[in-house]
Order: C-alpha cells, then sequence, then structure tokens
C-alpha cells in the first residue's frame, strides 16, 4: 500500500494541536465510483463550510494523510458523546484521537481496502506503542452507525462479513496479528484462474458470499446453503431499498429546506 501526504489548506483543517489518545474508524458512506481516497480528500479540500475532515483516508491503492497526527481534524463531532468516551477519551473526543476513513466506493476492491485499514492501523498503534484497545468505532464515541459495516448486520453481510459484531472483533484481532507480526489471512485464494473467479469477487463485494481464505470454487451448494443465500440476498435487497428511500428523502428535505 502506498502512503502519501496531500495536507488540507482550508478551514476543515484548524490547526490546532492534539494529543492524541485513540485512533476512531470511519466509513465513508459513499459507494459511488470513483468515490476513492484521492475523491474524499479532495471534498474536505473544497467544502470548509461542512466542517468534516480525518487524519487519514484509506482505499485498495494507497492511504493519504490529509492532517497531521498531531493536529485536530473534524471527524467524530457530536452533541451528545457515550459516556465511555466521555470517560476515557475527552469531552471533545475530536481534541485526542486520529481519523481513519475507510473508503466503500464500488469500483474498488474491498478485501483489499480492509486489508490496507489493517496495516494502516496497525501502523498508527505501533508508532504511539498502543495497544488494539485503542481503536474505537465511531459508533462507539457518539452512537452514530458508522462504520456501518461494524454496526449493522445486514450492511456487515453486504461486505461479505458474517455479522457487525463479529466484524469489529475480527478487525481489531487482524489488526493485532501484524502488531505482533502475522499476516493477516488472505481471502478465496483458491480461485485465481477458475472461470468464476471475476464473478465470485463480485459476489464477495456484493456480501452475497462470506470472506474466508478458500472458497472451493467446485464444491456443491446444499439445501441449507441455498436458503442461506436467499436470506442474505433479501437482507441486501432490503437494506439497498431502504437506503435508497432515506436518500431520496433527504433530497426531498433539502429541497423543502
Amino acid at each position: 500500500m502506498q502512503k502519501r501526504t496531500l495536507l488540507l489548506t482550508s478551514a476543515n483543517r484548524p490547526g490546532r494541536k492534539i494529543k492524541p489518545k485513540a485512533v476512531v474508524v470511519h466509513w465513508t458512506a459513499n459507494t459511488n465510483r470513483g468515490a476513492n481516497a484521492r475523491a474524499n480528500r479532495d471534498y474536505f479540500e473544497t467544502h470548509p463550510q461542512d466542517k468534516v475532515s480525518a487524519h487519514w483516508i484509506v482505499d485498495d491503492r494507497e492511504a493519504i494523510l490529509c492532517i497531521p497526527e498531531d493536529e485536530m481534524a473534524y471527524h467524530v463531532g457530536a452533541r451528545v458523546y457515550r459516556p465511555e468516551a466521555l470517560q476515557k477519551l475527552s469531552r471533545y473526543p475530536n481534541d485526542c484521537t486520529i481519523g481513519v476513513e475507510i473508503c466503500v466506493n464500488a469500483d474498488a476492491d474491498f478485501a483489499v481496502t480492509y486489508r490496507n485499514a489493517v496495516d494502516l492501523v496497525a501502523d498508527i498503534l505501533r508508532r504511539y506503542g498502543w495497544g488494539v484497545d485503542r481503536i474505537w468505532r465511531h459508533y462507539d464515541v457518539t452512537g452514530k452507525d458508522c462504520p456501518r459495516f461494524f454496526v449493522n448486520d445486514a450492511t456487515a453481510r453486504q461486505y461479505g462479513f458474517a455479522g457487525a459484531e463479529s466484524a469489529w472483533s475480527g478487525f481489531k484481532k487482524d489488526v493485532q496479528a501484524v502488531l505482533i507480526g502475522r499476516k493477516v489471512e488472505k481471502v478465496f485464494t483458491d480461485i485465481a484462474g477458475h472461470w468464476a473467479e471475476s464473478i465470485i469477487k463480485d459476489a464477495l463485494g456484493c456480501g452475497l458470499v462470506a470472506r474466508d481464505e478458500k472458497f472451493r470454487p467446485n464444491d456443491g451448494l446444499t439445501r441449507a446453503e441455498g436458503v442461506a443465500l436467499c436470506m442474505r440476498l433479501k437482507d441486501i435487497i432490503m437494506a439497498g431499498i431502504k437506503d435508497l428511500v432515506r436518500q431520496v428523502v433527504q433530497e426531498e428535505l433539502r429541497k423543502a429546506g
């Protein structure tokens, strides 16, 4: 994974110095094609009125540093914070946390993005001498459903996880594995060159199949597996409908306002 520095020059980089205590993991929530790390960084640069930014943005190709880690970013602001965040972080956790945004653009390989995010967070922890207990979800700090694939089961399945909590615990285990020098397990190492390789990868990206080291592409499908696949497909369709309705409602409210 390439790392590069493209520091913001807009008001989304307030320049206030901080002493980091933890890492907060987010998702960009933007599945549009091309919504990669550079595109999200440029959004921060050109929308200073939104007061939104993060230190790092990671996709399947690179990690971009937008704000120095010893400066504050606007990534976890809220009117109300969870009690544990107030106790362990501060009254305003933006002033003591490093924000990492994970991209979910449709034209990226999310399995690679995930591994890059693991490597990036592990590198941050290693440099500060922290353990995985210093990793927080945005959800843990404010209650917002972010990163949604680590909070919502239906969304977790869309991204190839069995469920949200197991995905989150798995992420921390993968970060820990990197910290102690073990490689994170690869996903589907037995499909290279198979006639259905691209189809299987598309199914993984849609959440129709769970990520694992082996896919066993020539094994048969049991009746139970068939039912489970149908139910997972139903969840994905329903989640897509809900997201579409939410976007339409938000757009209508914006027009009305």
